[in-house]
């Protein structure tokens, strides 16, 4: 029989668990929104109504809609997909298929923008983007100041999930190690107890 319950020390590391995973959390705010704010300056943009846009390389890209105070209303991406009128086309004027973008959000300290579209632009050059919305009957978002395109189909890193990830995940693992810790020291002190004749 074991002559000594398992270490208190293993609730110290479960504390430390914890702490760690806050920390994580904490330092990755302003890595992740550092990341964010570059990627998004560095979008092609254009009016409200879209217009010719420059993309340097091919394959899969997002159009987003920006403007301010976006949040104000929700104006969560679907809301601006079903009322937006879209079409992307080729200098030549040929036309480029769109689907619905996964519901990206950003805001940074200059910019808020929704994701609504993907396209794929087959060869770099430049696109057209016409670009128009329904804003009649229940409309009751804000209207874009402009629009913008990103290579990719979002940003470069996400903020808010990896955040919890890190503060859940270490607060998730120091209560496992807690209660192992705990049920061994209480199996420990019955049998102590038996073998004592208590």
């Amino acid at each position: 029989m074991r002559t000594t319950p398992p270490s208190t020390s293993w609730y110290r590391l479960s504390w430390a668990l914890v702490v760690l995973g806050l920390v994580a959390a904490g330092v990755w705010w302003p890595y992740s929104s550092s990341r964010v704010f570059d990627a998004v300056e560095a979008f092609t943009r254009a009016g409200p109504s879209g217009g010719p846009v420059d993309l340097a390389t091919a394959g899969t890209h997002t159009l987003w809609v920006e403007g301010s105070c976006l949040s104000c209303h929700d104006n969560n991406p679907s809301e601006y997909r079903q009322a937006a009128e879209v079409a992307v086309t080729t200098e030549a004027g040929r036309p480029i298929a769109l689907r619905a973008a996964p519901p990206r959000i950003f805001n940074t300290a200059r910019r808020e923008g929704r994701a609504i579209w993907l396209f794929d632009a087959p060869v770099p050059g430049t696109y057209v983007i016409e670009l128009d919305f329904d804003t009649s009957g229940d409309w009751d978002n804000v209207v874009p100041s402009n629009i913008a395109v990103s290579a990719g189909t979002g940003l470069p890193v996400g903020i808010v999930r990896p955040m919890v990830a890190f503060a859940g995940g270490g607060t998730a693992a120091a209560l496992a190690i807690a209660a192992v810790t705990a049920i061994r020291r209480r199996r420990f002190y019955v049998a102590y107890d038996r073998a004592s004749g208590r």
